[in-house]
């Protein structure tokens, strides 16, 4: 299995995601990775299955590898060669762990008459987002893939970007409505906020009217509930703003033995020199019951039909 490191050429469309290719551009990129890979192909497109992994050639048996590819495959797909002499840019998008985006030359979008950049992306654009690897074809017959290769195509269109816009906006005026019926204790800097947030939303199409049909360079503005200001509102991160995940729904305990102690216990016991109850986490201890708890009605009933019971208690929980 070698492994090599070579510089290779590769077209470029017109722009990121266009396709066309009118102005010739053409990129240098250096390859490093196995020279040569099996990969599958589906019987009935003989379009690259992107989805599954690849094989690194194996020099010192290839034939028995090309027959467990085979039998592998089955009868949906077969496997097919990437080399480096043949096709560079297509192993590279397939075999090559592209860098982080952060880490390569970036090109930079302004708006007229103004030095804050709205948009950046990698310049060139790596191979994995130079071609779409899944509509690659294979030319089973002359045992070669076709070539140009097909264009990586744009993952958001225009309807989609202006659908998806005025769901956020009208989830933001859903958002403000409540806040005024009081569901979230705002003052007048937060609705100030908010307010100045929506309109950014609703001018977001006018102020990138240019860029429209290429949607994925359009920012949306920052929900200022992300800020650490708004932690009352949301869990921010106090360092980054970030909206930290919610914390994970609490199991419910089921005390099905009326009157229980609960203890911290040794944590190298095993659950039955513990004595836990299913669901119990794993720091707590059942002992021998003692008083009932008072309120838990083992045998309570959901009269309003929604699936629980004892609610507005300690003990409310799913109906079983």
């Amino acid at each position: 299995m070698a492994k090599i490191r070579k510089a290779f050429r590769y077209d470029l469309p017109d722009e990121y995601l266009s396709q066309e290719r009118k102005l010739g551009l053409q990129a240098e990129w250096t390859y490093e990775g196995p020279d040569k890979i099996w990969v599958f192909v589906d019987y009935k497109t003989n379009k690259l299955l992107a989805r599954e992994s690849y094989r690194e050639y194996d020099y010192e048996n290839p034939e028995k590898q090309y027959n467990d590819l085979e039998v592998y495959t089955g009868f949906n797909s077969y496997p097919a060669l990437i080399t480096f002499e043949d096709d560079p840019l297509l192993l590279s998008a397939v075999a090559q762990l592209t860098p982080l985006a952060s880490d390569l030359p970036q090109k930079e979008y302004r708006l007229p008459g103004s030095d804050e950049v709205f948009y950046s992306r990698p310049n060139p654009t790596t191979p994995d987002h130079t071609i779409e690897v899944a509509d690659c074809e294979y030319d089973p017959d002359k045992k070669e893939w076709i070539k140009p290769y097909p264009w990586k195509i744009p993952h958001i269109l225009k309807d989609e970007f202006l659908f998806g816009h005025s769901s956020v906006v009208a989830d933001a005026e859903t958002v403000k409505a409540d806040a005024k019926k009081g569901v979230y204790e705002w003052d007048e800097e937060k609705f100030s906020k908010w307010d100045a947030y929506i309109k950014e939303l609703k001018d977001a199409p006018v102020k990138y009217a240019d860029y429209l049909d290429t949607p994925w360079m359009i920012p949306f503005p920052i929900d200022p509930r992300t800020s650490p200001d708004w932690s009352n509102f949301v869990d921010a991160d106090p360092e980054s703003g970030d909206i930290l995940p919610p914390d994970p729904e609490p199991k419910f305990i089921d005390p099905s033995l009326e009157g229980t102690v609960i203890k911290e216990h040794d944590p190298n016991e095993t659950d039955e020199e513990a004595g836990r109850l299913p669901g119990l986490p794993d720091w707590t201890k059942v002992e021998e019951p003692t008083a009932p708890l008072e309120g838990y009605n083992p045998n309570a009933r959901d009269g309003d039909g929604d699936g629980i019971v004892q609610e507005g208690t300690p003990f409310e929980r799913p109906a079983s």
